[in-house]
């Protein structure tokens, strides 16, 4: 069999990677980055108001509770929140 056949491994992989870790992942970066960038902002008022470190540590716990309210919201959709839309609009 060829290195190029339907079942070869880069095929596989590039099918994989579109999949649910694909998604999975996406979601851990976001949260991740909800946390660095409140974390931040806390820092930045924390230098302009002069209360170091508390709105530091606010901004990493709001940013954790941003994070998670949107990780919870994607992997457990409610049943009020519409489908994806998938490009083709039934009638």
């Amino acid at each position: 069999m060829s290195p190029e056949g339907p079942d070869s491994l880069p095929r596989r992989v590039a099918k994989g990677l579109g999949g649910s870790q694909g998604r999975l992942a996406g979601l851990g970066i976001e949260f991740a980055a909800a946390i660095a960038l409140f974390g931040l902002g806390g820092h930045l008022l924390d230098g302009r108001l002069g209360t170091r470190p508390w709105l530091l540590v606010a901004g990493i716990f709001l940013g954790a509770a941003a994070g998670f309210f949107r990780l919870v919201r994607t992997v457990f959709p409610s049943a009020k929140d519409p489908p994806p839309r998938s490009g083709s609009t039934p009638r």
